[in-house]
């Protein structure tokens, strides 16, 4: 069975079988068709209700369950919008950003939206192909050429555009970000791990003919030969199993229009950590968290009440810890909007310390949920050999538990919400430095005024130096 279905594949008869986890978004929407969430994939929020709308985003399509799922689209085309916003703010407060002076990647951001193209990103390492050549190379007549490979989530294989970020490990080595044509010649997407053999196995063509699209051509994502042409009719949103699709760049060639960041890793790193940046990209992400969150809560909670579980009183206890997990996330995220702001461009930005709280919680919460639903579920997954077994048609509700929790795309999926944005302790390591302290030292500075006059007093001064 393919790991990646064929984008060109005919969509099912939407009658066939009751197994089609298809939502209101996806009921009647392919990925082309779905005007509303390519349209709000770049939407830049200036008042509250659009900044709430953002919660909203591709991660939705297929009841949460299609190759959006792990949020990387979402997280591009949010990343790209800060970013593009904030050029020339960011140029003139001294952050490098293109190098192609001011305004560029408001240009490209321009063309990209008129074209609806879908773009994904990946913040794993592009890897050396092992022949001494170097993954990146600034090219004499401007741009830059990639070489190696690099992993992204399974929605590369339906993107019109690759976010691509080449930095090193030591902070001085060069690094560039780009916009990669998925058209471009010498870039081919296969699963990853699969070698080429198996490429046509899983649907995608490795020799896919890029040559007659032109990635800068305005007309190009409208080509109807174009690989992932999304305006054909019969595009569907395949569901997602959280495999992942291996880019191989054999000599990839980007113009320097497409450059949007050369210098070293130190800068880069710092570029795509400034909030004017990432807010947009982080709020985003955490909301979907929350999504899948209320998900695993849901499914805890039937299981629980099938099994007769949930009249255990260490089970309501896990139950209750999981409630207080999805409502903190909540409340983290509404004291980001109740806190936005206005940045320099206009753009309305959630509020940084609830949301950076919220990013950090995400993630753990995610993988103690599943744990919880492990525990809820263990006896249904052990005694019941048909569990594990793909569903035919509507899955159970063990079934679905143990897609959730117990499978290998479960635990790819855990280990994905828990370390995909930086390990755990970088997550709180930038709460630290962000955290407005002034508060809590005045609220300590208060305390000891407080006491002042009970210092003064001798039948209080025993207690005051205690």
């Amino acid at each position: 069975m393919p790991i990646i279905q064929d984008p060109k594949a005919p969509r099912p008869d939407p009658k066939a079988g009751e197994g089609e986890r298809r939502g209101e978004l996806g009921r009647d929407h392919g990925l082309n068709v779905n005007r509303p969430l390519r349209e709000q994939a770049y939407l830049l929020p200036r008042t509250a209700e659009e900044l709430r709308r953002k919660r909203s985003g591709l991660h939705e399509l297929e009841d949460g369950a299609s190759v959006f799922a792990a949020g990387w689209a979402d997280y591009a085309h949010a990343l790209f919008a800060g970013w593009q916003a904030h050029e020339r703010h960011l140029h003139a407060s001294g952050i490098p950003i293109a190098a192609n002076g001011d305004r560029s990647l408001q240009r490209l951001y321009r063309l990209s939206e008129q074209r609806r193209a879908l773009i994904t990103t990946s913040f794993h390492p592009l890897a050396g192909h092992g022949n001494g050549q170097p993954v990146l190379r600034f090219a004499p007549e401007g741009g830059v050429r990639l070489s190696g490979t690099q992993t992204f989530g399974e929605e590369a294989a339906f993107a019109d555009e690759l976010l691509v970020f080449v930095r090193g490990n030591d902070p001085k080595e060069p690094a560039a970000a780009v916009l990669v044509s998925t058209a471009t010649e010498g870039l081919r997407l296969l699963p990853a791990g699969s070698g080429e053999a198996r490429a046509e196995g899983a649907q995608i063509d490795p020799n896919a003919s890029n040559v007659q699209i032109d990635p800068n051509d305005p007309n190009a994502p409208n080509d109807p030969q174009a690989p992932n042409d999304h305006n054909s009719s019969n595009v569907q949103v395949p569901q997602g199993s959280f495999s992942l699709v291996q880019a191989q760049y054999d000599d990839v060639k980007v113009p320097r229009e497409r450059l949007l960041f050369e210098g070293d890793t130190e800068a880069l790193n710092r570029l795509l950590n400034h909030p004017l940046v990432k807010s947009l990209a982080d709020y985003q992400w955490a909301s979907r968290q929350l999504a899948a969150l209320e998900l695993i809560g849901g499914t805890a909670f039937a299981l629980a009440e099938q099994t007769g579980l949930g009249r255990e009183l260490h089970i309501q206890g896990e139950l209750g810890e999981l409630i207080q997990r999805i409502e903190t996330l909540r409340a983290l995220l509404h004291a980001a909007e109740l806190g936005a702001e206005a940045g320099p461009e206009g753009v309305l930005l959630p509020a940084p310390v609830p949301l950076q709280a919220a990013l950090k919680a995400g993630g753990d919460y995610y993988g103690k949920s599943v744990l919880t639903l492990q525990r809820i579920g263990a006896g249904a997954f052990l005694a019941d050999p048909s569990v594990p077994a793909a569903a035919a048609g509507k899955p159970t509700l063990a079934q679905l538990a143990w897609q959730l929790a117990g499978s290998g795309a479960a635990a790819r999926r855990a280990l994905h919400e828990q370390h995909a944005l930086g390990d755990s302790l970088a997550l709180s390591q930038e709460l630290y430095r962000n955290y407005p302290v002034r508060l809590l030292r005045s609220r300590y500075a208060e305390f000891w005024r407080s006491l002042s006059p009970l210092a003064r007093d001798g039948t209080h001064e025993s207690e005051v130096r205690r």
